[in-house]
């Protein structure tokens, strides 16, 4: 590992419990569906990931299940709570210095951390040059495999990835195991980006992974 990593502590005060008014958040089952975030300049979100959180929404409501935007980067925390009005119900945020740079397989093992944590029933990545190296980082990390080109994906009750005109043994590889990987395509008729700033949410300062931290 690079020297700038070694010896890297994380200071307790870095941590936070869920805003949740005490109620604990499960581990328990692989439910939500979560994104991972590709920032901009500015800390915002582009608007094909956010119209993406949208389509994330209509696919949530039904099944009673949480829309989960995972953010690695640095400087992150402050701003966090900006994208619960772009349709998350859960930010989790990993924030250091460690992820000043975009680094595909430093991120994943925050995104390894993520889903052995908080269980996701699927994962997604945006189809951009970040989301194809970070997912291929995270399936190699989690040893599990990617659907590429993820169109009108949606869910079934038991948290299976539908995916209409899949090749069903690539399908049944991904609905194997979880948390289900996939890299979303851009959808030209994927509705309108929300933009609710009443919306509230739960914010989850993450502790890095151990392996980080040696």
């Amino acid at each position: 590992m690079n020297q700038h990593f070694q010896n890297k502590k994380i200071r307790a005060d870095r941590c936070a419990a869920p805003e949740s008014d005490g109620a604990r958040l499960s581990k328990t089952d692989w439910l939500d569906i979560a994104l991972a975030a590709e920032i901009q300049p500015g800390q915002t979100l582009t608007f094909d990931t956010r119209a993406l959180l949208a389509e994330m929404n209509r696919i949530a409501v039904p099944l009673r299940i949480k829309v989960c935007l995972v953010l690695i980067g640095n400087g992150l925390i402050a701003s966090a709570r900006r994208y619960f009005h772009d349709g998350a119900d859960r930010v989790f945020v990993y924030d250091d210095l460690l992820f000043n740079d975009f680094r595909p397989n430093i991120y994943a093992h925050a995104l390894q951390h993520f889903a052995i944590e908080y269980k996701p029933s699927l994962l997604i990545f945006p189809d951009s040059s970040y989301g194809r190296q970070l997912a291929a980082a995270g399936s190699e990390l989690l040893r599990l495999p990617v659907m590429e080109n993820a169109a009108a994906f949606a869910l079934r009750s038991n948290r299976d990835l539908f995916l209409p005109g899949a090749d069903p043994g690539e399908l049944a590889q991904i609905t194997a195991s979880r948390p289900q990987l996939i890299i979303a395509d851009e959808l030209e008729n994927r509705g309108e980006a929300i933009d609710d700033p009443g919306r509230r949410g739960e914010l989850m300062i993450c502790e890095l992974p151990d392996v980080l931290m040696n």
